[in-house]
């Protein structure tokens, strides 16, 4: 019984870590994605097939997410022509009574709404009880198929996130 006690810890932090690890594992086929945007306006990821599309977890209070919707206004206005879209959710708790001011401030022109944590893990796999970071930003291909995975933790990929999200996109289109 002491060897189960002193084993136990190890065995669920192996558990979290496998299924964190699970959430980055590419590719792998998008789960269904439905939100309705600050305007009111359905938006269904299904519907988006034959696009690439960003799908983008943020909240309205991060100044890193701040930043890289700033990033992105620029991208989509080169792109959406091109077959690119990007969903924004924001899945802080105060998004609902800021998104409207968020989306003036930061210039956002995307389908933007709401995100439970639930919703945010479930699509990306994230272990519920883990710590989960923003911004959180999701490639799909034109076939509905996950190609990135990029959690507020992946440092690799934010500290150059510009030049990244341009050439991850620009290999999506080509395909």
């Amino acid at each position: 019984m002491k060897l189960v006690r002193k084993i136990l810890p190890f065995v669920a932090a192996c558990a979290l870590t496998v299924a964190a690890f699970g959430a980055m594992e590419t590719p792998r086929e998008a789960t269904p994605l439905i939100f309705n945007t600050f305007k009111g306006q359905k938006v269904s990821l299904a519907e988006q097939k034959g696009k690439v599309v960003a799908v983008l977890f943020f909240s309205t209070d991060c100044p890193h997410c701040q930043h890289t919707v700033t990033l992105l206004a620029p991208i989509y206005d080169q792109y959406k022509a091109k077959g690119f879209e990007i969903l924004g959710l924001a899945v802080n708790p105060q998004a609902a009574a800021n998104l409207d001011e968020f989306v003036d401030k930061y210039g956002v022109k995307f389908p933007i709404g709401l995100a439970t944590r639930s919703q945010w893990t479930t699509f990306c796999r994230l272990p519920v009880m883990g710590n989960n970071y923003v911004p959180h930003l999701v490639f799909v291909d034109k076939k509905g198929v996950i190609q990135e995975d990029h959690p507020g933790m992946d440092r690799a990929f934010w500290l150059d996130q510009e030049n990244n999200i341009k050439a991850t996109i620009e290999r999506l289109l080509a395909q």
